[in-house]
Parts: C-alpha cells; sequence; structure tokens
C-alpha cells in the first residue's frame, strides 16, 4: 500500500540545530564561491523540512532553494524521490526553466515497502522529465552504511 507524498519517517535524519536552513544553505554557497575560483560543479539537496510539523518543504520553500541553488551551478542531485513525491515533481519541472540537470538518488534501505515506492516513481520520472535527468543512482548510502 502506498504511503501518502510526505508521510513515510525519515530514516538517518535530525533536526538540524542552530542556523535556519534557509539560512545555512545561503552561508554555505556563498563560503563555496568565495573560496573556488570556478562556479560550483553540483550540489546535493533533499526538500525535507525536518521539523514536527511536516517532513517536506512547501512549494514556496522548494522554489526559494532551487532560485538560490541555481544561482551558483547548473548541476543538482537528489536524495530520495518518493518520500516527498510533489517536491521531486516541482523540482524537475523547475529545473527546465532554471537551467539545471539533476542526478536522481533513490534512497535503499531495509525498508520494503519505501523501497518500492523509490524504484515504481522511477519510471514516470525518466519519462516525463528526460531532458533535465542526467544520471540515477540506486542505493548508494546502502551500499555505504551496508544496511540492506
Amino acid at each position: 500500500m502506498a504511503v501518502p507524498d510526505g508521510q513515510r519517517k525519515a530514516r538517518r535524519h535530525q533536526e538540524p540545530r542552530g542556523l535556519a536552513l534557509p539560512l545555512q544553505l545561503s552561508v554555505l554557497l556563498l563560503v563555496i564561491t568565495q573560496t573556488h575560483a570556478q562556479p560550483v560543479r553540483g550540489l546535493n539537496y533533499s526538500p525535507f523540512a525536518f521539523n514536527s510539523t511536516r517532513f517536506c518543504l512547501t512549494s514556496g520553500e522548494v522554489a526559494r532553494d532551487l532560485a538560490l541553488i541555481a544561482s551558483h551551478t547548473t548541476d543538482l542531485r537528489l536524495f530520495g524521490v518518493a518520500a516527498c513525491l510533489a517536491a521531486t515533481h516541482q523540482i524537475l519541472a523547475a529545473s527546465v526553466g532554471l537551467g539545471l540537470r539533476v542526478m536522481l538518488g533513490l534512497w535503499i534501505s531495509q525498508d520494503a515497502a519505501g523501497n518500492e515506492q523509490e524504484l515504481s516513481a522511477l519510471p514516470y520520472l525518466l519519462h516525463q522529465y528526460r531532458g533535465v535527468i542526467s544520471s540515477v543512482a540506486v542505493g548508494n548510502e546502502a551500499v555505504s552504511f551496508l544496511n540492506v
């Protein structure tokens, strides 16, 4: 049975401490651009809110993040596609206009239902956004953490 978008529990994620996420992203990009003479090759991104009231960022928060990211790089990597599927669609659709290429990362773990959600979302995403998706990584965290 499919779990509604945003209802899957985060596995290895904890609520960040300190700066708010938009400020963290801004500071990170500022530091990177000030310390590297060349443009940033790419960034990892997940539309997770990491707070007690919701798991996924709002549409406005994702749009804000993408505008900031697109001003510093042309390549983006997503970690997981199904947990915040609406945000994944928003990211891929917006990437066309922003000139971003996206590497999809499918989060694979010991959660068989979550794995099925990740894998079943892939064919449609590849078809719908084929001009934006540059590559797909499946379960590389699982291999690193040896948890599957």
